[in-house]
């Protein structure tokens, strides 16, 4: 089976996977108000969004980590830029759905929001510091 065969049906078990474990995993709080069925279509969309995006970051450990260790010196900066992207795409799914059982208990939600959001500032400017240290790479070499 091709890589990409591999890559696409492991992102497409953890997706279907993530989204059937979401409720079972984060149940709904009994005391958070429930969505409007106009609203609720959107929740889904989104779950399955986010599912994907979780199945495309395992299959990303999986298969992509190969081609970052090509990068031979760049190995460090590299290795934490695969880091951050991996993160970047499995990081929704807990991340919203913490958000949605925490409901307004604001001591939770300053850790969702450190935990989630500031890994994902640093992790961006992590990654556009790899970029811009590989470009200085490729234009010291031509």
């Amino acid at each position: 089976m091709k890589t990409k065969t591999k890559f696409i049906t492991l992102t497409v078990v953890m997706a279907v996977a993530t989204f059937l474990l979401t409720h079972v995993i984060w149940p709904n709080d009994p005391s958070m108000q429930s969505p409007s069925s106009t609203l609720i279509p959107f929740f889904i969309i989104l779950d399955i969004i986010e599912s994907i995006a979780f199945g495309v970051g395992v299959s990303f450990v999986v298969w992509g980590r190969v081609y970052i260790w090509r990068f031979g010196i760049w190995r460090q900066p590299a290795g934490w830029a695969f880091g951050y992207i991996v993160w970047a795409l499995v990081s929704w799914w807990p991340h919203d759905n913490f958000h949605r059982v925490i409901g307004m208990n604001l001591k939770h939600l300053l850790y969702v929001e450190y935990i989630f959001h500031v890994t994902l500032i640093l992790g961006a400017m992590l990654a556009a510091y790899w970029f811009y240290f590989a470009s200085h790479i490729f234009h010291d070499h031509h």
